[in-house]
């Protein structure tokens, strides 16, 4: 006979929000066309450039497309955490009125999915890059609000296609210094799924990207990481 209608279990008691000041932040990303060079996991393909100062965003597409809200979480510019819906009109585009510094995730947040690629930029330079086939972003990229702490528990990527040599490379930028590897995993046209028993932990405003590079022709690259979210520590 059951005692307690509760499993003590850390993982479900952060998913379900009763674990206080702590949240699981979940990063999937793929990119089409990786290459012999590094490039970052995400739908736009390259590298991105992270913005040095706060801009509104505007989104851009190449087809009328009103009626979808697009919401986008990120940082300010003192690396807090804001939210925006924007609203796309009928020419395809929508322009917001807060100022991001970063971008973690943008989706579409209404009934109305978008029927083109949605790109999202700050001071005209693409920051996001929502496809029609997923309505969401798909970039293994993620920033540290302030006042946190992160903490890695796993990555795990994977190549599309045969006969392909990848190195993914978790590239960290702490706030005040430069990028350096953190982590580095070497695979061919297979699947890689990596745990941390004692997760890597990273300040508040680090940058956080999961990179890929290729021999021989491109393909396609995914990848995830998980993350618990502390707040105060």
């Amino acid at each position: 006979m059951a005692i307690n209608q509760y499993i003590d279990n850390d993982a479900i008691n952060i998913a379900s929000g009763r674990a206080v000041n702590h949240r699981h932040v979940h990063k999937f990303g793929y990119n089409p066309d990786a290459s012999n060079n590094y490039e970052d996991i995400w739908a736009q393909g390259g590298q991105i450039t992270f913005a040095t100062a706060g801009h509104v965003a505007t989104i851009a597409s190449n087809l009328a497309n009103a009626g979808s809200e697009i919401t986008i979480q990120g940082l300010d510019e003192n690396y807090d955490e804001i939210e925006e819906v924007l609203l796309i009109d009928g020419s395809g585009n929508a322009t917001g009125t807060k100022e991001f510094l970063r971008i973690n995730r943008a989706f579409v947040s209404n009934d109305t999915p978008t029927e083109a690629v949605m790109r999202i930029q700050l001071n005209s330079v693409n920051t996001a890059r929502i496809e029609v086939a997923h309505q969401q972003t798909m970039q293994n990229i993620y920033t540290v609000p302030r006042g946190h702490t992160a903490y890695l528990l796993q990555l795990s990527v994977g190549i599309q296609s045969k006969d392909k040599d990848g190195e993914f490379r978790l590239y960290v930028r702490e706030h005040g210094g430069s990028f350096r590897t953190r982590d580095f995993l070497t695979m061919q046209t297979n699947f890689i799924e990596k745990h941390y028993p004692i997760p890597l932990k990273f300040p508040e405003k680090t940058d956080i990207k999961l990179q890929c590079k290729l021999t021989g022709a491109d393909a396609g690259v995914s990848g995830t990481f998980d993350l618990i979210l502390v707040k105060g520590r």
